[in-house]
């Protein structure tokens, strides 16, 4: 009887023994095939970072034209103006003052060209500029003449007396009035840019 029980049990056994063993491989085996839920990874993005520097198109270069001259620009970088059919023939060579009574004008020329240009007032009648050519022979800024009373600043003296300076009278009245034989001159700054420019020993002619 035990002999035959023996082998009863023992395959009884092998049968739970088998039965657990495939109830905990199925049940693991379908845990791992199940598994916990893992998100699927991100696909790589395709968006530039914002770190990245942005590339932008590079302009074609502006085609800039050239600053259209202003009237005051073209008076300013002018060279000075050359009118020989102006000047007398003893004008266009050298540096000198030519003084015209019939243009009633001053000039300081250097070989033809015009560099300064100033109204002129002339002596009257009984007291004529004289013409000719002569040269200066003395300057002073600031001169007062003991003889009529009268400031004659820049004073370029020329024949004796007779000087080119600025003359307050002449730029009060005009033409309306005359020098005592001076060379009067209308404008201020004209008159001391004139004295500044010439040296003593300039030639002056006056026609």
């Amino acid at each position: 009887m035990r002999r035959h029980v023996a082998p009863v049990l023992s395959a009884v056994v092998t049968a739970v023994l088998v039965a657990v063993l495939a109830t905990a491989v199925g049940g693991e085996i379908g845990r791992q095939a199940v598994g916990p839920s893992v998100p699927y990874p991100r696909p790589a993005s395709t968006s530039v970072s914002s770190s990245a520097p942005a590339v932008t198109p590079t302009p074609a270069p502006a085609t800039t034209s050239a600053p259209t001259p202003t009237p005051t620009a073209a008076l300013t970088s002018a060279a000075p103006s050359r009118s020989p059919a102006r000047l007398d023939p003893r004008c266009r060579h050298g540096f000198v003052v030519c003084i015209s009574k019939a243009d009633r004008r001053v000039r300081l020329v250097d070989d033809g060209r015009v560099l300064l240009s100033l109204a002129a007032r002339f002596g009257s009648r009984s007291r004529p500029t004289r013409e000719g050519t002569f040269h200066v022979t003395w300057k002073d800024r600031d001169h007062w003449s003991t003889t009529f009373e009268s400031s004659m600043p820049f004073s370029l003296f020329f024949a004796g007396g007779q000087a080119i300076h600025y003359s307050a009278d002449f730029a009060r009245v005009g033409y309306a009035g005359a020098s005592h034989g001076c060379v009067n001159l209308r404008s201020w700054s004209g008159a001391q840019r004139l004295f500044d420019l010439v040296p003593v020993g300039t030639r002056v002619v006056i026609s």
